[in-house]
């Protein structure tokens, strides 16, 4: 995965339907800055503790919080948990700790599901991310749905976006190829939905 193309923008959006594999690129993201020996500091919200300890980062737990973290990547994973999007009055708010983030020298990768991404937070990002997910979940002309639905390559059908659970769809204006397909890794090992009992198996 290109992480640098990601990583370059101050504020990326990743989406997806639940199940699509939006946890699994974000420990992608992670191991790959961590690999490169990057000087910044890997932080993260929502992924389990047991995936955090692995991969040892830094987990923190408040958007008091991550208005304090300076010099690294903040990976988000379900955003509408940290932020209370349907609350308008905290609108604002949200755009201040968004600059007060950037401010301090921090890249953030903001992870969830279609609805989450109202059109404020939407226009705040410069690098969108798709996993699968069905276009009309997408909030009406948000930054998300717009940039989707320029797109006309492999995948994108009228109403959904079907990718292969290990790839994601990728919108990076500063490159001549700005939309383009890249590969997500699987690590068992992060996987914490695998030890999952199949509720329809007879015993």
């Amino acid at each position: 995965m290109n992480i640098n193309r990601i990583l370059k923008n101050n504020v990326s959006i990743l989406v997806g339907q639940t199940n699509t594999g939006k946890t699994m690129l974000l420990v992608n993201l992670a191991l790959e800055y961590l690999k490169a020996a990057y000087p910044g500091t890997v932080y993260t919200y929502g992924l389990k503790p047991e995936v955090t300890r692995q991969l040892d980062v830094t987990p923190f737990s408040s958007v008091m919080e991550m208005e304090t973290l300076h010099d690294g990547i903040i990976l988000v994973d379900e955003v509408g948990r940290i932020f209370d999007l349907d609350n308008r009055t905290l609108k604002r708010k949200i755009e201040e700790t968004l600059r007060q983030v950037t401010h301090n020298n921090n890249r953030i990768v903001l992870s969830g599901l279609p609805t989450d991404f109202k059109k404020f937070l939407a226009s705040k990002a410069t690098c969108y991310l798709w996993k699968s997910l069905t276009i009309d979940d997408l909030i009406n002309r948000s930054m998300v749905q717009r940039r989707l639905k320029e797109y006309t390559g492999d995948g994108k059908g009228s109403y959904v976006l079907d990718l292969p659970i290990n790839q994601v769809l990728i919108y990076e204006p500063s490159e001549d190829q700005q939309y383009y397909i890249d590969d997500v890794k699987y690590y068992r090992r992060f996987d914490t939905k695998r030890k999952n009992i199949d509720l329809l198996e007879k015993k």
